[in-house]
């Protein structure tokens, strides 16, 4: 009972230190905040060994709640000072400036927190495969052979290069090796190792397009396993006094997925600490892109959690990155429109929708090869997309049925653009247009829109549909 009791207050001190709360502490580890207050509180044994591994990761104890368990004492003293660098946001109030804080010099460490062995739960059993994740037929096929990729550059040479990219099999012998790194002697691979690189890199392109094929994907845990091995051989890099940056680069690209499926499983504290890791590597990796779209994942994030200055900060430290490039001008307007329309300024919003599609016409190809997403009628995709969801969530807060019907248009057409192998924004896009018809009033036309995708929605288990289909109900309900 000693035990118990000293591993609750040692809990409650490492959590407060950290500034965390306890539902934040608790979606990082995968309970409800109500069991983290029965730890603390000592109304409830300490949780399994498994739990505690994460509990000290999610806190930086250095494996002292685990040791403690274990040897069945606590060692004395507080718990320690964090270093500066060593935790990424656990909540989006914190700004753009404070994940993006950290510039790496060649005396300095790593500016970037270095996983320990437990971070993270095991794989599940069917993740046995070495390359970091299970890849559906579909997506072997479009196995690229060179870089750059639609959504991906090469993080060595750029989008200029025309980087080869080793077949799927070589890929997965050198990640099997890459999972070696620095175990029983293992060798790091040199610096200038490209086809880890470059294979890496098209791995994370098939992971990204199958998260958007297949509504019951969840790479979570392999995407977290390349994370870790990328992390740990930047480390001997730095250590060896070379500058690891396509290491970086591609982390934080890896970290921008990571975040996503932290957010589509609804453990929003833990896609904020990616998001914030994945900002301070792509500053020090000096990849704009890549922050950049951390930048918009953080600000949507933020919103989500009803934090919208913040929202607004990070949507205008976007713009603020190349103020020269007119690809930045549109995703900081576009982010900008999503959080007034939340805030319920119509005029802010519409604003910058326009200042976004006039920037859109304008983009240039420089601009299209730092941000591929942008070109043509992809670009027009993502701008419709965002306009009809800013139009609806300006109709939700202020009631204003024109802006609904003006959603229903925009995100009609972005349903229209989209290709039929999308199923997951697909399925995203349709609930959100029924939810147009609703709140422009047309009830009739809701029902009829949302009666086919119902069940897939409300059987999703990606917490942003979940979100869409909860509003959508709200409003169907009052009627």
């Amino acid at each position: 009972m000693r035990t118990a009791a000293a591993f609750s207050r040692r809990l409650r001190a490492f959590r407060r230190q950290r500034g965390m709360t306890q539902r934040q502490l608790a979606a990082v580890v995968g309970y409800d905040h109500s069991m983290v207050s029965r730890w603390e509180r000592g109304t409830r044994e300490p949780p399994p060994a498994a739990t505690v591994l994460r509990l000290d990761v999610a806190l930086d104890t250095g494996g002292q709640l685990a040791d403690a368990l274990v040897r069945g004492q606590l060692p004395p003293g507080g718990p320690p000072h964090p270093s500066p660098s060593a935790h990424a946001p656990a909540h989006p109030s914190r700004t753009a400036a404070s994940a993006t804080a950290h510039s790496p010099t060649t005396a300095s460490p790593l500016p970037f927190p270095l996983p320990r062995p437990p971070l993270l739960p095991a794989p599940p059993a069917r993740a046995a495969e070495a390359y970091g994740g299970p890849l559906s037929a579909s997506a072997l096929a479009r196995w690229p052979e060179r870089l750059p990729l639609r959504e991906l550059n090469c993080p060595l040479h750029g989008s200029a290069a025309h980087c080869p990219v080793p077949d799927f099999a070589t890929v997965h012998a050198l990640f099997d090796g890459v999972r070696g790194f620095g175990r029983s002697g293992a060798p790091f691979p040199d610096g200038s190792d490209e086809d880890v690189l470059h294979g890496l890199t098209a791995l994370l392109e098939c992971l990204v397009v199958e998260n958007r094929t297949d509504l019951a994907s969840d790479d979570t845990a392999h995407v977290e396993r390349v994370l870790r091995a990328l992390t740990g051989w930047a480390e001997h890099l730095h250590a060896a006094g070379r500058a690891p940056r396509g290491q970086l680069v591609l982390g934080a690209h890896y970290a921008v997925l990571a975040g996503r499926l932290r957010r589509q499983n609804g453990q929003n504290a833990a896609a904020m600490a990616w998001f914030g890791h994945g900002a301070r590597w792509a500053e020090a990796g000096e990849d704009v892109s890549a922050r950049a779209e951390l930048l918009g994942e953080m600000s949507t994030l933020a919103r989500a959690e009803h934090d919208l200055g913040s929202a607004l900060s990070y949507a205008q430290a976007l713009g603020a990155l190349r103020p020269d490039r007119g690809w930045t001008a549109v995703l900081s307007h576009i982010f900008q429109a999503r959080a007034y329309a939340r805030a319920a300024d119509p005029y802010e919003t519409r604003r910058h929708l326009t200042l976004a599609g006039r920037r859109l016409d304008r983009l240039d190809g420089r601009d299209v090869a730092e941000s591929p997403c942008l070109e043509g009628a992809q670009g027009t995709l993502h701008l419709d997309s965002n306009t009809g969801a800013s139009l609806r969530d300006l109709a939700v807060s202020t009631g204003d049925r024109r802006a609904a019907r003006r959603a229903v248009a925009a995100t009609g057409s972005a349903l229209g653009q989209l290709p039929q192998w999308m199923r997951p924004i697909r399925l995203l896009l349709t609930v959100r247009l029924a939810d147009g018809h609703a709140c422009a009033g047309d009830h009739d036309a809701a029902w009829e829109t949302a009666a086919p995708v119902l069940r897939s929605a409300a059987l999703s288990p990606r917490t942003v549909i979940a979100e869409e289909l909860r509003g959508l109900s709200r409003r169907l309900v009052r009627t």
